[in-house]
């Protein structure tokens, strides 16, 4: 049975093992399902056309349609990790390098199993693009538009690792990473499962792990440091 005690001892493991491979800041993703796998929002979701065409229609949409809402000359990564932010469906899949973030993430909204899953960005990207680093989005010899949306470029792997810029405060405060997927067909743990733990914590154990994050000082507005995340937190606290 997987109690917190356990959960966190499988955790330090992990962990453990994972220095030993000279990896000392992992990437930790939290999922309120246990059997979901590790794919982006866009290949999760049920498109009215042709996906490949309405992945192009909606890039020009958010950025053409926003306006003065995003900066002017606005790269095209950070048009990506915007559209990502508010929820649109993009290639990225969040992740962070805090794993009570990633905890708070997996069972914020669950009902039995959840699961914080532990990815191993440097061997990934090793296997990936021979490249034992986190990638910089501007390092990359293309761009997000050039790769999606005009496809006159291929990325080289399947899947990568990056660690963007976090001008934005709730990127900032939640640490987060990114895996950019080509492969939109296959979830991460089979692409390079040796890169990849996925850790179950059960039910019973969500109770525990509620105190952890309280100790630990993760919250809604710790987390989205906004007016949204502070009434969020506050209806936590008092509304039953």
């Amino acid at each position: 049975m997987n109690t917190w005690p356990t959960f966190l001892q499988n955790v330090k493991d992990t962990l453990s093992s994972l220095a030993l491979k000279g990896c000392d800041t992992p990437f930790f993703r939290g999922q309120p399902n246990s059997s979901w796998g590790l794919l982006p929002s866009i290949a999760r979701y049920k498109w009215q056309g042709n996906r490949e065409n309405s992945e192009r229609d909606l890039y020009f949409d958010f950025v053409t349609q926003a306006g003065v809402l995003l900066p002017e000359n606005n790269s095209a990564w950070s048009n990506i990790f915007a559209m990502q932010h508010y929820g649109l469906p993009t290639r990225l899949l969040d992740w962070t390098e805090t794993f009570s973030v990633a905890l708070y993430f997996a069972i914020k909204n669950a009902d039995k199993e959840a699961a914080v899953w532990i990815l191993n960005p440097w061997e990934l990207n090793e296997r990936a693009l021979k490249l034992r680093y986190l990638i910089d989005p501007l390092d990359l010899p293309y761009n997000y538009y050039e790769y999606y949306v005009e496809c006159t470029a291929k990325l080289e792997g399947s899947v990568i690792a990056m660690s963007p810029l976090r001008h934005n405060p709730r990127l900032f405060h939640q640490r987060a990473g990114f895996t950019l997927h080509d492969d939109l067909e296959t979830p991460l743990e089979y692409l390079h499962p040796s890169s990849i733990t996925k850790l179950v914590l059960e039910q019973s154990g969500f109770t525990d792990a509620k105190h952890f994050l309280e100790l630990a000082g993760i919250n809604e507005f710790t987390l989205f440091p906004d007016l949204d995340g502070l009434a969020r937190e506050l209806k936590r606290r008092y509304i039953q």
